[in-house]
């Protein structure tokens, strides 16, 4: 699934052909394996490696500041840092009657114990109630209240690997179907006496270009499709908001979302985190 952008504006062609996701006009993308590709009309399965469309972080420490060109997000909770990341995707069109049957956030996790505590630890991710610009936000200029709950659901970490969180296909399923009400996802410590700081990649890293989803941030959703729809029937707006995260030049074709059809279970290639 691709986009094209023309100042700042993204439109979206789906075009599944041999097993390979292309635009007219362009090369196969060959970056990322997709795996076995069953196109028939009796498979119903179909798994969505989604990618952010847009993430930053905010500090305490550094109230003024706005992080949304970095190369990375961080969480951190001590009495002297508090981090917390902000992550959105785009959510496509589902047609009607589409089960969800899993929904992951998964954040790659290039450190290992980086800040001399350990990485097997759960990391509380809470609902974003709010519309926010990564060019923008900061600590100080963040809505307020910001909860600091438990959060909705959980992310364990992993070391030098995707951290993945537990099935939220419930939730995501009420999100596709009131995708006005989804702002995206906080991943925040609800208090500041842990004494830890996680690092992850964000959409800008290096390993996000135009044609690789790389390691950005990314939402993984496995559904099922009513007889008769296939991976054709799945369709992003035809306008999508102004990005300000990615740094492509205008009128660059960019890789947005990448799908499997068939199978029983992830793409081995995908490398997702419930799988292991």
């Amino acid at each position: 699934m691709y986009t094209t952008r023309k100042s700042r504006i993204f439109f979206l062609f789906i075009v599944l052909l041999t097993g390979t996701l292309i635009v007219a006009g362009c090369k196969p993308i060959s970056s990322l394996p997709t795996g076995p590709v069953n196109t028939s009309q009796s498979s119903q399965t179909v798994y969505l490696w989604i990618s952010a469309d847009k993430d930053t972080y905010v500090s305490k420490d550094e109230k003024e500041r706005n992080f949304g060109q970095s190369s990375n997000l961080s969480v951190a909770g001590s009495q002297i840092a508090l981090k917390r990341s902000y992550v959105h995707f785009t959510l496509p069109t589902l047609p009607v009657s589409t089960k969800i049957e899993e929904a992951y956030l998964e954040l790659y996790h290039s450190g290992k114990n980086e800040d001399g505590k350990t990485d097997d630890i759960m990391m509380p991710v809470a609902k974003c109630p709010f519309q926010w610009n990564p060019l923008t936000l900061t600590y100080e200029k963040e809505p307020t209240p910001i909860s600091t709950s438990e959060g909705s659901f959980r992310i364990k970490l992993r070391s030098q690997d995707w951290s993945g969180s537990e099935n939220i296909n419930v939730l995501m399923g009420d999100y596709f179907a009131n995708p006005q009400d989804f702002f995206g996802f906080i991943i925040q410590w609800h208090y500041q006496s842990l004494g830890i700081e996680k690092g992850f990649y964000s959409n800008n890293h290096i390993s996000r270009t135009v044609s690789d989803l790389g390691l950005a941030p990314r939402l993984l959703v496995k559904l099922t499709l009513p007889d008769g729809k296939t991976v054709n029937d799945i369709t992003l707006p035809s306008v999508l908001p102004a990005d300000n995260d990615l740094n492509f030049n205008s009128g660059a074709t960019v890789l947005m979302i990448n799908s499997v059809t068939g199978g029983n279970n992830w793409p081995a290639s995908w490398d997702v985190a419930a799988t292991k």
